[in-house]
């Protein structure tokens, strides 16, 4: 078995997390608990208003992912565009749900042997050290 490369790491970790906050978001009773708000406070927000005061409750965590972020759209800017873009929809990144390769084929017109294709050219790509070192820090 291979061990992981830093980029599947990443996107597993995000995708992790992203999965959490929507969770916790959509569980009233935990930002009942958590925030120590009524049912009526809670239904007066929107999900995704709970989402921002959940989410940058800490502003190490907001800076972390921010640089997180900008970070990985560096990474993602060194492939070509139908590279990023397959690789955004299929783990899922920018606050999106992951896709399978089929809905990712039906969005873009290809088969998806071919985003299969795409998807390990753009991994074997990210995989360089150049790409990854900025990477490397956020995953200890």
């Amino acid at each position: 078995m291979r061990n992981q490369t830093l980029q599947e790491v990443n996107f597993k970790t995000i995708k992790r997390i992203n999965y959490m906050r929507k969770v916790e978001y959509e569980s009233h009773e935990q930002l009942q608990i958590r925030l120590g708000v009524s049912q009526k406070q809670i239904e007066k927000y929107s999900a995704i208003e709970w989402e921002r005061l959940i989410r940058y409750k800490d502003p190490e965590t907001k800076l972390i992912e921010e640089e997180l972020g900008g970070e990985i759209n560096k990474a993602l800017n060194t492939l070509t565009p139908r590279q990023a873009k397959v690789i955004e929809l299929y783990f899922g990144l920018h606050d999106k749900e992951p896709e399978t390769l089929e809905e990712i084929a039906q969005d873009i017109h290809l088969t998806s042997q071919r985003i299969q294709q795409i998807r390990q050219t753009a991994i074997r790509r990210l995989r360089h050290p150049s790409r990854s070192k900025a990477l490397r820090p956020y995953l200890y």
